[in-house]
This record gives structure tokens, C-alpha cells and sequence, in this order.
């Protein structure tokens, strides 16, 4: 692919591998043009967990730079201008924490049902055991987070029963999608047997990711909103119409009075798919048509 082609970085949700998302990814690819890296966030699919080093906005970030700094290609530069972020979920508030640690080197973004300035987590995630998991027998922490994450927690997958990560059904197993068969239960279930890092970085992460109350840095990154001919210019927020985790009368309601505070309503784009917290893999080609209808592609 060209160096002169549009960048796009996509940032997934808590416990998705990387594949989990490759139907927006290889869209966007072929009809927007958009080179898109597929890592999986560490302590994902297959990535290793950095045991010694807090799940924080900091190591995301590091995740980043290293993405675009380990490229055969340039991803930044006076010529070059900046690359577009794509955050799904917890991506949502790394990409937003990330723009406002490194405004000058982002130039448009795009978030799908994010996470960021949620005030409470959902169901399961408050269950005391994940926040204060270090003083409890490691064999009932993995088990609670593997309940909780949707897989079989004796090892093996039993369709009937996956749910998906903050209890959203997942498609089923073989789900047909934009570029073929995904069986995300067995995807899920192979990263929970096998990925003895796993648990781990999910529950550092829950405790420790830009996820809630980042209503500050969101400020910033609203701040600059069209300062800079080379910066974001436009917001561009999806949300799914059944989301029970991110919804859109809550975090869309809130981010438009944001935006109306700093007077910039107007560069907030809000609009909606059919799904839930899922809609990105279930609704990929509807995303893909907001996003090239955003671009104006």
C-alpha cells in the first residue's frame, strides 16, 4: 500500500482480540482506503500481558506509538499530517485520552458506542472481587472473570451458554459477516483456555483504563476542535439503538452538553445503528457507510 495512503488506527473494546473487529477493519481498508494496523491490545488474543506494568491510559498510549513508530511506513510528519483513530467501546476512551496526550498528531476520529466518561460500569463489573482480586484465591478470580466474560469456565465452549464480554449476546457461533465466518465463541473461549495473561489484563484494565469519569481530558480534546487546519476538525459517535452498556440517552446526552458548553455543538456528530453493544461487528457495513458519508468518501 502506498505512503501517501489515509491512516486509520482501530482501538477495540476490553476483552476482544483483534479478529473481533476485522469486518470494519478490512472495509475500511478496501472502500475507504485506509491503512488500518490489526494489533491486539496487549494481554489480548495473541499479545502478551505485561504483568509488570499497570493497564493505565499511559500504556495504551505506548501501545500506540509503538504501532506507528514499528511500521515499515510513515504515520506522521509536517508532509504527512496525522492518522485517524477508530475507538470501539474501551477504545473509545483510549483514543480520547490519547488525542489529548498527542493533539497534534491525530486528525479525525470516529467512536463506536465508547466508553470514557461512563459513571458506572454495568452488572458484573461492580462485583467487589475484580476490584480487590489480589487478596482472594487465584482459581476463584479466573473463574468469576470467566463467568463474567461470557466462556465456559471449565474449558470447554458450549455455545447455549456464551454470552458476550458485559453480558451482550455475541453472534452465533460461525456468525457470517462482511468477511466470512467469525465463530467469536470459540474465539472467546480459546483466548480464556490458552492465554494464561489474559484474566489478568482484563482485571488491571477494569481497574485501571481510561473508562469513566475522563470527563476532563474529553474537555481538552473538545477544546481543540477545529483550532488547527491539521487537527479534528468534526466528532464522529455511533451508538447502537439496544446498547445497554453505552447508551446513547445517557453518554449521548451528556456529550452533546460537552460539546454546547465550549459552544461547539456543531462539531459533534451523534448517530445511531440497530444492535447492541455488539452493533460494530453485526452492523459493520452500516458503520462503514457513516463513517465514508462522514468523510465525505
Amino acid at each position: 500500500m502506498p505512503s501517501d495512503t489515509d491512516k486509520l488506527i482501530e482501538i477495540a473494546r476490553y476483552a476482544t482480540q483483534a479478529i473481533g473487529a476485522a469486518a470494519i477493519g478490512l472495509i475500511a481498508i478496501n472502500q475507504l482506503r485506509k491503512l488500518l494496523p490489526s494489533r491486539h491490545l496487549w494481554g489480548r488474543g495473541y499479545s502478551s500481558s505485561p504483568l509488570h506494568a499497570t493497564h493505565n491510559a499511559h500504556l495504551f498510549h505506548l501501545q500506540i506509538l509503538y504501532a506507528i513508530t514499528s511500521s515499515s511506513i510513515p504515520w506522521t510528519g509536517k508532509s504527512l499530517g496525522g492518522f485517524a483513530l477508530l475507538g470501539f467501546s474501551l477504545g473509545g476512551g483510549i483514543a480520547m485520552s490519547f488525542t489529548a496526550a498527542f493533539p497534534e498528531l491525530i486528525d479525525s476520529m470516529i467512536l463506536l458506542g465508547p466508553a470514557g466518561i461512563l459513571r458506572i460500569l454495568p452488572g458484573d463489573y461492580l462485583a467487589p472481587i475484580f476490584k480487590y482480586h489480589a487478596f482472594a484465591p487465584a482459581w476463584y478470580v479466573r473463574r468469576r472473570a470467566g463467568l463474567t466474560l461470557g466462556v465456559n469456565v471449565n474449558g470447554t465452549a458450549q455455545e447455549s451458554d456464551l454470552k458476550g464480554e458485559m453480558g451482550v449476546d455475541v453472534p452465533s457461533t460461525k456468525e457470517e459477516t462482511s468477511v466470512g465466518k467469525l465463530d467469536f465463541p470459540a474465539m472467546a473461549q480459546w483466548q480464556f483456555d490458552n492465554h494464561h495473561g489474559c484474566v489478568h489484563s482484563w482485571l488491571d484494565t477494569l481497574n485501571n483504563a481510561p473508562v469513566m469519569h475522563q470527563h476532563a481530558e474529553w474537555e481538552k480534546v473538545i477544546a481543540r476542535l477545529g483550532a488547527s487546519e491539521s487537527g479534528i476538525s468534526k466528532l464522529l459517535v455511533i451508538f447502537g439503538e439496544d446498547d445497554q452498556v453505552v447508551n446513547r440517552s445517557e453518554v449521548g446526552v451528556e456529550m452533546a452538553e460537552m460539546f454546547t458548553r465550549q459552544g461547539k455543538r456543531e462539531k459533534l456528530d451523534i448517530r445511531t445503528v440497530p444492535g447492541d453493544h455488539g452493533f460494530p461487528v453485526t452492523q459493520a457495513d452500516a458503520v462503514v457507510e457513516h463513517i465514508a458519508d462522514f468523510w465525505q468518501m
